[in-house]
């Protein structure tokens, strides 16, 4: 007991020292002379776009754009639905200031574990204080904060699979419109207009197109592109973008034959989604079983790791 006092005692000094780190992280984050270009409404969001220009975070941002990997970063987010809240920069800051968090709290739990666990014996009034080797402890605490790294990247890929089906099973609707405002001689500026103003998931990207449509042509397709790739409605946007070269009556009818495209695609989504679900019932109908098989195997695993920190002990006395 006099050996874990002096141990405590001689990390004590370390206890300042993290919460020193804890307030650096919070002043850097959340420091009023902190400059940025607003790009979200939440400014949260605002901070974590600046912090991306600043080190050591803008040492993990990738500068160009164009990358591959961003691209996908940029549609899975826009995808999931969190384009108004985060882009990429603002991702890969929040990864990094969680990194960071994470080693603060690490290093707490790992020089004060003992410290923690009396004070816990004293609060819950255990009378035998808890002793022995927390290497194991230490451990599956590091575990788990390497796992809590990977959730936001799974949450927003998982969330943007989840939403992918959603939003590509009404751009036949989106493109039969397209085809009768066309038949009927609209121009696309009044296009883009009514499909902004239409009560459709898609209403926020063409309210933001029809705006960059009358200020720069090709900059509103090139949005268009961004926003829905991945997608046949692609082949939609790049015949639009050249509608001036051919004549009203061809456009509508390569319209037509993409129409039939996305049908078919919608449909295929369909029945991966059918075909998910019926996987997802199987699953969930074995869920039961496979607790009663932890719950058999945890006597074994915990005699196993009893085994292991005997060895330990008797190999650390000799």
């Amino acid at each position: 007991m006099g050996l874990q006092n002096y141990v405590g005692m001689q990390n004590a000094y370390l206890l300042p020292l993290l919460a020193a780190g804890i307030v650096l992280i919070g002043y850097v984050v959340f420091s009023q002379k902190l400059k940025y270009d607003p790009r979200f409404a939440n400014d949260f969001s605002n901070r974590l776009y600046a912090l991306s220009f600043v080190k050591p975070f803008v040492w993990f941002v990738n500068p160009n754009e164009e990358d591959p990997k961003v691209r996908k970063l940029e549609r899975e987010i826009r995808r999931a639905g969190l384009g108004d809240v985060l882009n990429y920069r603002a991702f890969v800051s929040f990864q990094v200031l969680l990194f960071i968090v994470e080693i603060v709290l690490y290093l707490f739990f790992f020089f004060f574990l003992e410290e923690i666990i009396r004070f816990f014996d004293f609060i819950f009034r255990i009378t035998e204080p808890t002793t022995g080797d927390f290497t194991m402890v230490k451990l599956v605490i590091a575990l788990i904060f390497l796992f809590a790294l990977f959730i936001p990247r799974e949450y927003v890929s998982r969330r943007a699979k989840r939403n992918e089906f959603k939003f590509t099973q009404e751009l036949s609707v989106i493109q039969l419109s397209i085809i009768l405002m066309l038949r009927a001689k609209r121009p696309l500026s009044e296009i883009l207009y009514f499909l902004g103003r239409n009560q459709t998931q898609y209403r926020r990207i063409f309210e933001k197109a029809y705006r960059i449509y009358l200020r720069n042509k090709q900059d509103c397709w090139n949005y268009l592109r961004k926003e829905f790739e991945g997608t046949g409605f692609v082949d939609t946007i790049d015949v639009l973008a050249n509608i001036d070269n051919y004549s009203r009556d061809e456009t509508v009818y390569v319209l037509e034959h993409q129409l039939e495209t996305l049908i078919q695609l919608a449909e295929e989504g369909k029945h991966k989604g059918a075909a998910f679900g019926n996987l997802f019932s199987q699953f969930s109908m074995a869920v039961p079983f496979i607790g009663v098989g932890l719950l058999g195997a945890l006597p074994f695993a915990m005699y196993i790791f009893s085994m292991i920190s005997e060895q330990t002990n008797q190999t650390s006395i000799f």
